[in-house]
């Protein structure tokens, strides 16, 4: 028969604090609160954060910091009601400054905000200024040098606008831990702290450590299930005990001063030794069982593994037995447990329904303007480009240490269009004299995104960038020998398109001065450089549509990327009729010795006319919605993280389809 124990007949032991967190989360699932008579670590309160950010970006003065500081919740608040900055736009406009600028401090923060004001590079960064203008007096110098002070300032500027509520549980504890706050700033202004030769910055963080380590206490629920540490289990009645963390360390807890005195000298000593330690707690848990074998009821818990999942010893008290039960008690400790949980690989339980909303956004409705890149997306995965150009979802973070592909792409590209702009170096034939030219607009395009004095992470791919530039004065070089002149360069296109508009910026276009052959080049910054056909074409497949397969010599092809077949079709009513057009790619890859131009010679007008039907039939089914079914594993895939088990199993697909036909047309 087992008996029935309500909240107030149980308690629960909690050797190891570590396990607290995890006991009161399952005891919430079922709804039953818990109390744990140590109080809360007052370092996982919002105050405490927000000193501690508050202290680091004063001591340290980096980006981290900052931006710390500005994604604290309590900040956030004081600046929208006490400034009018919304936390969104601040937050959007910080991760934007980061990704683009890369600062490593502050200063630089504040430097390229000024620096870039006005100018291209400007981005509209006018809530991070306003952010940082409202957020200076609380991070300049402390009042008198005093560190009590500045952080009395910090917290009655910050809370200032902050209303308490009598029956909010939270803002009890705010009550409680702000109070403890209160009493440690007080002691730092009275006690020995502020009578020793430290600097301002010193004796806060003195505080802050001592703060760190405290804890507040919080009310206790009616009907709480108490977490009672070891020592104090022996006063507690409850009839059924349940003690978790019975492991190695935990009982008995292991001293952790043994390298600078021994257990050896300890005992020389008559120090607490290990085996006062073993004895006391062999005490502890025979009065515990003890005291409730007539009416009651003990439940040792000793974990198998670790957060980390170590492997974990039960607590040597556990095997005190006699010989005749010290099998079967090893047998139950380092077997296998009765509840096994497998590790099994994540799965979905359900699938996405998307549904129509009763009002629509705008931002919903399909894009009536096309960028020529953007049928790579298409070809690649319908359901993706609808993610990226429909929703314009994208990822975005300040966690950004360094230039991405995209930003070397970039420098690249800028750099050689200022050459290419230049009438006096279109047909340059000297390779010094290119170089030179391209070497200092790296060095001006760096100044101008990353400051004066970029880190060294950023000067190692500076270094690289100008390698590769260097190899591409002596490939442009080479080109205006054999008679190629450039004649345009950064030149935007566009192009109707079954009712949409294609758009698209052409790299450079040369011109033969004996032969009249235009060539359209597009530069390319990959590590290894491909063929132009090799990334316009792939292996047709069973299911690939009538319109994006194209015949190439004996081969079934089907396009996966159309920007070069577009830009000759959008490029060639600006010519006179009968120019011979082509095209290409001017590679400049990570190994120097490949850089040059790489013409596409197997661009037939056949192909041509394919690649112009693919694209016909692309806009259509963009604009008959067709975003079904998504690719299996496409080369690149931003949206990895969102579709854990694959988006076909994520999303039903029938739903998405009818979620589709609600969308109207703009």
């Amino acid at each position: 028969m087992v008996e029935a124990y309500g909240p107030r007949d149980i308690a629960l032991g909690v050797p190891d604090a570590a396990v607290a967190p995890y006991l009161e989360s399952a005891l919430d699932e079922y709804g039953i609160p818990s109390y744990d008579p140590r109080g809360a670590q007052l370092s996982h309160h919002p105050v405490f954060r927000l000193l501690r950010s508050w202290q680091h970006l004063r001591a340290q003065g980096s980006y981290a910091a900052l931006s710390d500081l500005l994604r604290n919740v309590d900040v956030l608040d004081h600046l929208r009601q006490s400034h009018g900055i919304p936390a969104r736009a601040l937050l959007t406009e910080l991760d934007e400054f980061q990704n683009t600028h890369l600062p490593d401090t502050m200063q630089q923060v504040a430097d390229g905000l000024r620096a870039t004001r006005g100018t291209d590079l400007s981005g509209g960064f006018h809530t991070l200024s306003d952010a940082l203008q409202a957020l200076q007096p609380l991070i300049a110098s402390p009042a008198n040098g005093e560190a009590e002070a500045s952080l009395r300032a910090l917290l009655q500027t910050v809370y200032s606008t902050r209303e308490l509520r009598p029956g909010s549980r939270d803002d009890q504890e705010f009550r409680t831990a702000a109070a403890r706050v209160d009493e440690s700033l007080r002691l730092l202004s009275e006690g020995c702290v502020n009578s020793l030769p430290l600097t301002t910055d010193e004796k806060t963080e003195a505080l802050l450590e001592q703060l760190g380590g405290g804890r507040y206490t919080l009310e206790r629920q009616p009907d709480s299930v108490d977490l009672e540490g070891w020592l104090e289990l022996a006063w507690n009645d409850a009839p059924l005990l349940i003690v978790t963390g019975m492991n190695e360390n935990s009982v008995p807890q292991r001293s952790g001063n043994e390298a600078f005195l021994p257990d050896s000298l300890r005992r020389l000593l008559g120090l607490r030794c290990e085996d006062d330690r073993l004895s006391r707690d062999v005490y502890l848990a025979r009065t515990l069982v003890e005291s409730r074998r007539s009416s009651g009821r003990v439940c040792f818990i000793a974990g198998k593994t670790g957060a980390d999942g170590e492997p974990l010893r039960p607590s040597r008290i556990l095997l005190r037995c006699g010989d005749a039960e010290l099998p079967g008690r090893a047998r139950r400790l380092f077997g296998m447990p009765d509840d096994v949980r497998p590790s099994v690989p994540s799965s979905i339980s359900f699938q996405l329904l998307p549904s129509r909303p009763l009002q629509l956004d705008p931002n919903l409705r399909l894009p009536s303007r096309l960028a020529v890149t953007s049928f790579r997306d298409y070809l690649e995965c319908p359901f993706r480009f609808y993610l990226k150009h429909v929703l314009r979802m994208e990822e975005l973070a300040d966690t950004k240490r360094e230039m991405d592909a995209l930003d070397f792409g970039t420098l690249v590209h800028e750099v050689l269009a200022r050459m290419a702009a230049d009438a006096e170096l279109r047909s340059c034939q000297s390779a010094a004299t290119l170089r030179a030219f391209l070497h200092r607009q790296v060095e001006d395009w760096a100044c101008e995104r990353f400051g004066p004095h970029p880190a060294l992470r950023l000067a190692m791919q500076l270094d690289v960038a100008t390698e590769r530039l260097s190899a591409a004065a002596e490939a442009q070089a080479e080109e205006a020998a054999q008679g190629w002149e450039i004649v345009l360069c950064e030149r935007d296109i566009e192009l109707s398109l079954g009712g949409m508009q294609v758009r698209g910026r052409i790299d450079r276009v040369d011109r033969h001065r004996e032969s009249g052959v235009i060539r359209i080049l597009d530069y390319k910054t990959s590590d290894t450089p491909r063929p132009p056909g090799d990334l316009h074409l792939a292996a047709a497949k069973d299911d690939t549509p009538l319109h994006v397969r194209v015949q190439v010599g004996e081969k079934a092809k089907r396009w996966t990327d159309l920007q070069l077949p577009l830009y000759v079709q959008m490029l060639a009513p600006q010519f006179d009729e009968g120019a011979r057009i082509t095209s290409g790619y001017f590679n400049l890859p990570r190994q120097t010795d490949g850089t040059g131009v790489q013409v596409w010679d197997e661009l037939t007008d056949g192909m041509l006319e394919s690649a112009a039907a693919c694209a016909q039939g692309v806009v259509a089914d963009i604009q008959r919605r067709r975003f079904w079914p998504p690719a299996a594993k496409p080369q690149h895939d931003d949206f990895e993280g969102l579709f854990s088990a694959g988006i076909d199993k994520c999303v039903d697909g029938d739903s998405f389809a009818r979620f589709m036909e609600g969308i109207e047309p703009r």
